[in-house]
């Protein structure tokens, strides 16, 4: 089955109207980049114990895990959290206008700090969306 994947069109700001391709890790990649997260977040203190992912529709589901994202960044070391963050980068591509997707330069094709936080964002979201769409990953 091929890898997912999604496109990012940035609506505003100064890479308006520039297209990203997002595409979801190999499984073994995914795998490794969540379990450095979590013993990361685990040894930053934040309790993961109690999470509730039964009903993405409600307190739990997606707001738990944004929740326990959020302080798990803010409780991990830095270069820890920097290098989780910037690994997401990787799973993004640009379109430029000649329509062949490519690599990213991030030093001349990104020009907004809101654009490097959007891709970091679709990149977690297409990992985990099988927790909005109420599927498996089986």
């Amino acid at each position: 089955m091929a890898r997912k994947t999604k496109d990012l069109v940035i609506a505003d700001g100064r890479d308006k109207g520039k297209t990203f391709v997002i595409t979801e890790m190999s499984v073994i990649d995914a795998d490794n980049w969540a379990n450095r997260a979590l013993l990361a977040m685990l040894r930053g203190g934040v309790d993961v114990g109690n999470l509730d992912f039964s009903n993405v529709n409600t307190s739990g589901g997606m707001l738990e895990l944004a929740r326990v994202v959020i302080a798990g960044l803010g409780n991990m070391q830095e270069q820890i959290a920097t290098d989780l963050l910037n690994e997401l980068l990787n799973c993004a591509r640009i379109v430029p206008s000649g329509g062949t997707p490519r690599d990213i330069l991030l030093d001349s094709d990104i020009e907004s700090i809101k654009t490097l936080w959007q891709i970091r964002k679709e990149a977690l979201m297409i990992h985990i969306d099988f927790l909005t769409d109420g599927s498996s990953q089986a």
